[in-house]
């Protein structure tokens, strides 16, 4: 065996390569020639450069080999700890890296996500390689986006869509997707009035079964920016109607893309805050009750929690939706100005059904 010498008066330390010791003798270790002992002997210490990783990971955006990836849906990774150290690779199929920024989750750090520095490709292949545990461990996945973010080649004007907010992927709270007929009895759809240069005008209106709820009042919308295929609506404050109460979200961004023909809205994003207050009586948990405070005692059996209001009261709650889809249904739909009050509403009871129209 190889030896060495340490000439210094006092104390050493460093590593020197044993070219009879195996790496699966000393699992991948340095062997640290120190200070002699006490019986005149140097010490030896064994530092394990290649300590076991304990933390594993599952893929959670774009899944393995889909073909319908959103483009400008981040990468997403969660690791059964957090891990600083975690780091994406994104290349094309021809080998091609792209620049992005990861970053751990404010509200889960130990999910892990990429973002392009640009908007990624319609009908691109992509693969993915993700680095953690200091690049001892690998997570590696390839899938493609679909047609989303093709040139718009269709007049939006007069068109109408439905919301599934069902199926979208519910971010905070998770997991309440499913719950969302609960929540409310009427789909939400959704009119498109105008759409010129680079702006969208539109509203919301209750439905049923895919059709027009005439009973009920419809919420315009604030104005929308259209580059192209892809819809985004600055932050601010949105105040819709829904069985007769007002409810307003705060802080709310909208963003999304339309198909190039017009046919479906897709990777729909909402991000806002709520005052359950609003909701009072407007929506059900079921079993979970229909007050602000027994909403919030809901909500926390699935890891979340009420935050406070402008006013102090923990009766607010951060929504974060995206991957929402709408399909077109019949449009176009009609302005309801007044509830139960409109010709085509038949349990008006208004003295003046003519006065629930609207325009605009």
């Amino acid at each position: 065996m190889r030896t060495a010498t340490c000439v210094v008066l006092a104390g050493c330390s460093f590593a020197i390569p044993l070219e009879d010791v195996r790496s699966d003798d000393t699992a991948g270790a340095r062997i640290i020639v120190g200070e002699p002992d006490s019986s005149g002997e140097d010490s030896a210490l064994v530092v394990d450069d290649n300590p076991p990783c304990n933390i594993t990971g599952v893929v959670l955006l774009p899944e393995q080999d889909t073909t319908e990836a959103y483009y400008r849906d981040p990468l997403r990774i969660r690791l059964t700890e957090p891990d600083l150290s975690a780091r994406f690779l994104l290349r094309t199929a021809d080998g091609e890296t792209l620049d992005g920024t990861t970053v751990p989750r404010v509200d889960d750090p130990a999910t892990i996500e990429f973002f392009p520095t640009e908007p990624l490709s319609p009908l691109t292949e992509y693969r993915v390689t993700v680095g953690f545990c200091d690049d001892r461990e690998t997570l590696s996945w390839t899938f493609a986006t679909s047609t989303a973010g093709e040139s718009l080649t269709a007049d939006l004007a007069g068109r109408a869509y439905q919301l599934d907010l069902e199926n979208a992927r519910w971010i905070r709270p998770a997991g309440i997707g499913g719950l969302v007929p609960l929540v409310t009895d009427n789909d939400v759809l959704v009119a498109v009035e105008a759409a010129s240069e680079g702006v969208v005008q539109a509203f919301v209106a209750p439905g049923l079964d895919g059709a027009q709820d005439l009973c009920g009042t419809t919420s315009p919308l604030p104005a929308a920016a259209l580059s192209d295929s892809w819809l985004a609506l600055p932050e601010g404050t949105l105040v819709l109607s829904s069985s007769g109460r007002i409810v307003v979200l705060y802080r709310a961004v909208v963003s999304g893309d339309f198909l190039a023909d017009g046919s479906a809205f897709v990777g729909g994003r909402l991000a806002a805050t709520v005052d359950l207050r609003h909701l009072e009586g407007v929506v059900s948990f079921g079993a979970g009750g229909t007050t602000p405070e027994e909403m919030c005692l809901f909500i926390e059996t699935y890891g979340s929690s009420c935050t406070p209001c402008s006013d102090g009261e923990e009766v607010c709650y951060d929504v974060e939706v995206e991957g929402i889809t709408a399909n077109e249904v019949a449009g176009p739909l009609a302005c309801v100005a007044l509830e139960d009050c409109h010709t085509g509403c038949a349990t008006s009871t208004c003295g003046d059904p003519t006065a629930g129209e609207c325009s605009g």
